[in-house]
């Protein structure tokens, strides 16, 4: 879907008032005053000194950006805004474009992040997400979660550097999301690690065979491999390291089957590793697998983890390639699956009540709440029609805002415009609100 930015979204709200004006300054003083001229306020002012007293002019540009000054005084023949508070930084060669408006733009911005708040879930984000493989043992093994774009979440690196790489750049495989983690060495034989000290389920593979799979693009030919690394509590250690033959400069499934793990142990660690110093290795859709069936997948951060709503699960029953999950382009779906959401360690998870082959994707639809933002360029993923829904309410809450604060005399017309903005959304119902996804009976 398309996303609106923050700034458009308040001029949207503007406009459907006629509180918005925006125009290029022509000087912005500084030293002990602060104000703007701008010769094409001319243009608006009834040539009266007065007219744009009070009202709040936000710069949207500029070394000045973002701060919001009230007027105090307006000058029409020389078309000066003068403002409250301290000085203003220099502006530079460029001078700035700004914006004036009788509503605080701070309330502005302020009601349409309650309205997105309340419209939930009339107007959503939604989800579709096939990130998730069935029987699947590491968590986060499709490397969407991150923290930060250079922190992968539950992995931590040891001579080596994390980065999260975009789709679209040619360093992303596969159907499962957005990004590859980017894994630069800093010295010799430098990883990234998943650790049963971070997950301690990943002990459940002691005494079993395990498979696991990888795919690798790498900058040097032969630098990535899967190492499995385990610790018994005497001190007994294993390294078990995989060879398949990687080409620089395109993706490789590294294949690291039937491995056999030491039992009684403390410790295991999965390593995604970087021989060479100074290079680096994109590494995409972790598979592991011990031969037991898994009914409980932790659901990923952006999308499902924290306010999303689950509607419908598929598993993929088929595909070309040896492992399903694999497909570029899976085709092949099953009816609705029964699930539930149980929540443990502070966290969510889908719990499946069938029974699923190894190695299918998981196919988690769903929506949750628009995105919130707070800087002007932040967005929402909504545009066309059913923004007008969105502007309807939020000057619904601008209105009720403002009533607080007003005098006596004011509280009327503020009630009445209120009730006018909240009538004009719910008459607009029927035609802009989006259709829930039709969901599946849970356990």
């Amino acid at each position: 879907m398309a996303t609106t930015t923050l700034s458009a979204l308040v001029q949207l709200v503007s406009q459907q008032i006629d509180d918005w004006l925006s125009f290029d300054t022509t000087t912005v003083s500084t030293g002990t005053t602060a104000a703007i001229t701008a010769s094409t306020l001319a243009n608006y002012d009834d040539a009266s000194s007065d007219y744009y007293v009070d009202r709040w002019l936000y710069f949207t540009e500029g070394t000045n950006i973002s701060k919001e000054r009230k007027v105090k005084d307006y000058l029409s023949s020389s078309q000066t805004v003068k403002l409250r508070g301290v000085a203003l930084a220099a502006a530079g060669a460029t001078q700035p474009t700004v914006e004036l408006h009788r509503f605080r733009r701070a309330n502005k911005v302020l009601a349409i992040r309650r309205a997105i708040e309340e419209v939930f879930p009339l107007l959503y984000k939604p989800m579709d997400d096939m990130t998730l493989i069935t029987n699947n043992i590491p968590i986060n093994a499709s490397f969407q979660d991150w923290s930060s774009s250079t922190a992968l979440r539950y992995w931590t690196a040891t001579n080596a550097t994390q980065a999260r790489t975009s789709f679209g750049s040619g360093t992303v495989r596969g159907a499962s999301g957005l990004y590859s983690a980017q894994v630069s060495a800093s010295a010799a034989n430098g990883y990234i690690v998943l650790s049963s000290n971070t997950q301690p389920s990943l002990l459940d593979m002691m005494g079993k065979s395990i498979s696991c799979y990888v795919w690798a693009y790498p900058q040097t030919a032969d630098d990535p491999t899967i190492v499995i690394y385990t610790l018994q509590a005497d001190g007994t250690a294993q390294t078990l390291t995989s060879t398949t033959a990687c080409p620089a400069g395109a993706w490789t499934l590294i294949e690291f089957e039937d491995q056999s793990l030491n039992d009684d142990l403390v410790t295991i660690q999965i390593r995604l590793k970087v021989e060479t110093n100074g290079q680096y290795c994109y590494f995409s859709d972790l598979f592991v697998r011990d031969g037991v069936s898994r009914y409980d997948y932790q659901l990923p951060y952006d999308s499902f983890q924290t306010d999303g709503v689950i509607s419908q699960v598929r598993y993929q029953t088929s595909g070309y390639s040896d492992i399903p999950a694999y497909d570029l382009q899976p085709r092949h779906w099953s009816e609705k699956l029964q699930y539930d959401i149980v929540e443990y360690n502070d966290l969510r998870w889908l719990r499946l009540k069938d029974t699923l082959p190894s190695g299918h994707r998981l196919w988690v639809k769903g929506y949750r709440r628009l995105e919130d933002p707070s800087a002007d360029t932040d967005t929402i993923t909504l545009d066309g029609r059913r923004l007008n829904l969105l502007v309807f309410y939020a000057l619904h809450k601008l209105y009720e805002m403002e009533r607080g604060m007003a005098s006596s005399e004011d509280k009327e017309w503020l009630s009445n415009e209120s009730n006018y903005w909240l009538a004009k959304f719910k008459m607009s119902l029927p035609g802009l609100m989006m259709t829930p996804i039709s969901g599946t009976q849970r356990i």
